[in-house]
């Protein structure tokens, strides 16, 4: 049997990752650029339309930071007590949330189906990842224990 390893593995930690650099990347286009000509060209409306609807996009841009912030804690306690397993609820809570958020985006309106694969799929993965992460580390504590046991016969 193999060592369990130190650390995590940099795809699985990019994987992870993606989601949550995406839904910061989703702040600073709503909640910084909206009201910004650029945030105009970006979401399609004029002046009078982001000035109508400027709050909602505020909120929603700080509700994808906060959910990134929460994702970026996962991580850590994922890279500094990998053994201990208090990253994953956490973290399949995230990465469900934004895949449901991405259905119910395409549901709304299937033009946006584009921007829910964006919002989605990386999600989809990262719980994958995840999922397997554990069933390596089920596996690994299985021959560890298979190991000891071996050893007191």
């Amino acid at each position: 049997p193999t060592a369990p390893p130190l650390m995590p593995s940099i795809l699985a930690t990019f994987a992870l990752a993606l989601p949550l650099v995406l839904h910061t990347v989703f702040f600073v286009a709503e909640s910084i650029l909206f009201s910004l000509p650029v945030g105009e060209e970006l979401f399609q409306l004029n002046a009078t339309q982001v000035d109508l609807v400027k709050v909602w996009p505020l909120n929603q841009g700080f509700y994808n930071l906060f959910l990134a912030l929460a994702g970026v804690y996962g991580l850590i306690l994922r890279g500094l007590v990998f053994e201990s397993r208090y990253h994953r609820p956490l973290l399949y809570a995230i990465y469900a949330i934004m895949f449901g958020a991405s259905i119910v985006l395409v549901a709304s309106k299937i033009a946006f189906w584009p921007f829910a694969l964006v919002q989605g799929v990386p999600g989809v993965i990262a719980f994958i990842v995840a999922l397997l992460e554990r069933e390596e580390e089920a596996t690994e504590e299985g021959e560890l224990e298979r190991l000891v046991e071996g050893l007191r016969e």
